[in-house]
């Protein structure tokens, strides 16, 4: 059985500005991967030179001296192990002494997250309570889950204090876990897979990026920023590529795996020609939707991902590219050369461009995607049973009326829980955001993230019906506005310890919008 078969067409280009060729192709991060179960890496965090279009150069903390950083795959049940060096200059010991718990500070010392993956807290695993100093070296050893989902996550550091300047530094990359050959649909094997790793320079306001990167003057780093054409919008790179293009047969499908490597905005996105292309929705934040679903408009928050098959029925230069929704005219921090103008159809900007041959090669969507795990398909078929009981006790309110970086009215203390939990029960968590709408910036975004365990959605977001998040899908970030509180539904599966929840915001977790809440056995 397949499904969505094409009429091929020839159509004129939509994206005629350039020249086909001035476009550089995509080219992929470097990859390591893992073999007989194991795969060491070797990451070392460093000064380096971003080079950027237009001539746009500074200095920032790196991993590797590379951007994005190396793409991490690896299987259910293998052992990752990786050696992170922090080779960065000492830190600013007289500013250091002067900074308390939620201000910005440490801005060389650093850690190491799996954003996105199932995993234990504590000891060698995903522990961002360690903070590895400059001149020092720690050995991770991630145990990746025998069962453990195949999907998209990615890693950044998340020292407290300084993930916000690294992360929009660009230290950032893919985490992969492979699809099983034996359990996953031929025609969804047969896709090219690429990773797409979105991530920004920001010219728009150069005082503002200047003021990022000296971190309440903790920094030491010079900055040294070239912009020779008086760049003054906002880029986004992708793959450290500016507009890059994608070359692609009529009828054929590839696979993107988008991860939003900002660290602040959300991206909306969608095709510059929706008749000529399709795009389909195959998972978020790692976790696949039950068969492909198509889509116009995709909306992740900062930290968010979202895997993808684009296929085109005409042959022409056509893009995928940030789109603009007067349903989000008066919403924050959503990504666009110029901030602050979601609703501007103008305000937009080519990530890839899709270069589609006069050559055919007809693929077909799979008919359905792989199956959940049972930690996540237990809380599916649990909610499918309305007789069915829930832990409801607990709320997670991001900020306050007042706009306080706090989770439930608490600024961020590492020796204090928001709440307890147990292992192997199911809980309900009404989340929401508390800053309402602001004079000039309208209403504040707090993207909710939630370690070690992924909650599936209860209900359409109300203002796109489901364009921010879905009922039944599965996330680990999702966009929270004032107006869009959701409940959502975890099992606590296989780890107990402390299970970090934050806004993804990372301006806003660096000064205390991040909890700790207990899982005890």
């Amino acid at each position: 059985m397949r499904v969505n078969t094409i009429t091929i067409a020839v159509a004129a280009s939509v994206c005629s500005a350039m020249p086909v060729t001035q476009y550089p192709l995509l080219q992929q991060p470097s990859a390591l991967s893992s073999s007989g179960g194991r795969l060491d890496v070797d990451l070392t965090v460093s000064a380096g030179k971003v080079q950027g279009p237009f001539g746009i150069s500074y200095n920032s903390r790196l991993y590797s001296n590379v951007y994005p950083a190396p793409t991490i795959r690896c299987r259910a049940g293998d052992t990752v192990r990786v050696k992170l060096n922090n080779e960065l200059q000492d830190n600013n010991a007289t500013r250091e002494s002067e900074m308390s718990l939620n201000e910005l500070h440490h801005p060389n010392s650093t850690n190491l997250h799996l954003h996105g993956m199932h995993i234990s807290s504590e000891g060698h695993q995903d522990n961002v309570g360690l903070s590895i100093k400059p001149g020092f070296s720690f050995q991770y050893v991630y145990e990746i889950n025998p069962k453990h989902h195949s999907g998209t996550s990615y890693y950044h550091p998340h020292l407290h204090g300084s993930t916000n300047l690294q992360v929009h530094g660009l230290m950032a990359g893919a985490f992969i876990v492979e699809d099983d050959p034996k359990k996953t649909s031929p025609d969804l094997l047969a896709m090219d897979d690429l990773v797409v790793m979105v991530q920004g320079i920001y010219m728009g306001n150069s005082e503002a990026f200047l003021n990022t990167c000296d971190h309440n003057g903790t920094s030491s780093m010079p900055v040294e920023l070239e912009n020779p054409e008086q760049v003054s919008e906002n880029l986004l790179i992708v793959n450290g590529q500016y507009m890059p293009r994608v070359e692609f047969k009529i009828g054929e499908l590839k696979r993107l795996r988008v991860v939003n490597g900002l660290s602040m905005e959300a991206l909306m996105f969608g095709l510059s020609d929706d008749e000529a292309c399709d795009i389909y929705e195959l998972a978020y934040d790692g976790v696949y939707l039950e068969a492909p679903r198509a889509a116009t408009k995709i909306f992740i928050p900062s930290g968010g991902r979202v895997d993808v098959a684009v296929r085109c029925s005409a042959s022409g230069l056509f893009s995928l590219t940030t789109v603009a929704d007067e349903r989000l005219a008066d919403y924050a921090q959503i990504w666009g050369p110029v901030p602050g103008q979601p609703g501007n159809i103008d305000n937009t900007q080519a990530l890839l461009m899709i270069d589609v041959s006069d050559k055919a090669s007809i693929m077909e969507l799979p008919v359905v995607l792989p199956a959940l795990p049972k930690y996540l398909q237990k809380v599916r078929s649990r909610s499918s049973n309305k007789h069915s009981k829930w832990k409801t006790t607990f709320s997670v309110e991001l900020s306050t009326a007042e706009g306080a970086n706090a989770i439930n009215n608490q600024p961020f203390n590492p020796t204090e829980t928001l709440n307890t939990i147990h292992l192997d029960k199911y809980y309900q968590w009404n989340l929401s955001a508390g800053e309402g709408f602001q004079e000039g910036e309208g209403y504040p975004q707090h993207p909710y993230h939630q370690h070690i365990n992924h909650f599936m959605i209860t209900n359409d977001d109300p203002i796109t019906d489901g364009m921010l998040f879905r009922k039944g899908d599965f996330r680990d970030t999702i966009p929270l506005f004032a107006s869009t509180p959701v409940d959502v539904r975890f099992y606590t599966a296989d780890y107990a310890g402390p299970m970090m929840l934050h806004c993804h915001n990372l301006g806003h977790e660096d000064k205390g919008m991040m909890g700790v809440v207990g899982i005890e056995k």
